[in-house]
């Protein structure tokens, strides 16, 4: 009888620790969705204000307006094209899902700056070029020199892709 209510016991505990594996999983499932779509707003906030900006400027050579308005409308496209409160958001949600990456890569990498330590977020999540080029609002071309020069700055061996260095590192 005793060794009954120990094999339930255990059988009970067993359940309980498989459920709030599940739930766990869910949760960061849950991050990652809210995660990816915090990107996706902001690749896609971004490609509406260049297009918008694009038809201004297009309207703009066409139409007799007061140019100095259209200027002003177009430096705050630009103001909110170049805005990093996503930043913020972004952070936080990320931190949730990778601790201590971003305070390790600052520490192990001092040099880096904000932008490098952005791109190695977006590497880490295994983001495509034109993924990263749309959230950066940039070309690809310049994803792949950032990266290039990320490479030579954090003095990653030659051997090594910068994406397996950053997947390693925070493993």
């Amino acid at each position: 009888a005793n060794l009954e209510r120990e094999v339930f016991a255990k059988k009970k505990e067993q359940e309980y620790l498989h459920l709030k594996n599940e739930n766990l999983a869910k949760e960061i499932e849950a991050k990652q969705v809210r995660l990816s779509v915090s990107l996706l707003q902001t690749a896609h906030k971004n490609q509406f204000l260049t297009d918008l900006k694009g038809l201004i400027q297009q309207n703009s050579l066409q139409a007799s307006n007061d140019p100095s308005e259209i200027k002003k409308v177009i430096r705050e496209i630009n103001r909110e094209i170049d805005q990093d409160d996503y930043w913020e958001q972004f952070q936080f949600n990320f931190d949730e899902m990778h601790t201590d990456f971003v305070a390790k890569m600052k520490h192990n990498h001092p040099d880096i700056s904000t932008n490098d330590h952005r791109l190695c977020c977006f590497l880490l999540l295994g983001l495509s070029n034109r993924e990263i080029a749309d959230i950066l609002h940039i070309t690809i071309n310049g994803v792949e020199q950032s990266k290039y020069r990320l490479k030579k700055k954090m003095q990653i061996p030659e051997n090594l892709t910068l994406n397996d260095y950053i997947k390693g590192f925070n493993a």
